[in-house]
């Protein structure tokens, strides 16, 4: 019997690089209580672009920019979700 080389994933260094729109971002307190965010709200329109030398840019917007914007964070960690424009 011949043992099988193990499987690896490829890095992220390949995998990663390319420009990424942001799925979804919901923010979830300590206690599990969701909350948006108030800036962004939980569907904000963002590009998140990666390169293979480690750089990372991102650019978010509130999706309707018509409504006010309260001041103050909420201190909710961030859930994001991205998928790649990359095919």
């Amino acid at each position: 019997m011949t043992p099988s080389k193990p499987t690896h994933a490829a890095p992220l260094s390949a995998t990663l690089p390319g420009t990424w729109q942001l799925l979804s971002r919901i923010d979830v307190t300590a206690s599990g209580e969701r909350r948006p965010e108030p800036s962004l709200g939980e569907d904000p329109h963002a590009l998140l672009i990666y390169d293979r030398n480690g750089n990372f840019a991102a650019q978010f917007m509130r999706r309707d920019r018509s409504a006010d914007v309260p001041d103050g964070a909420t201190g909710a960690r961030n859930n994001s979700r991205a998928w790649s424009s990359k095919r």
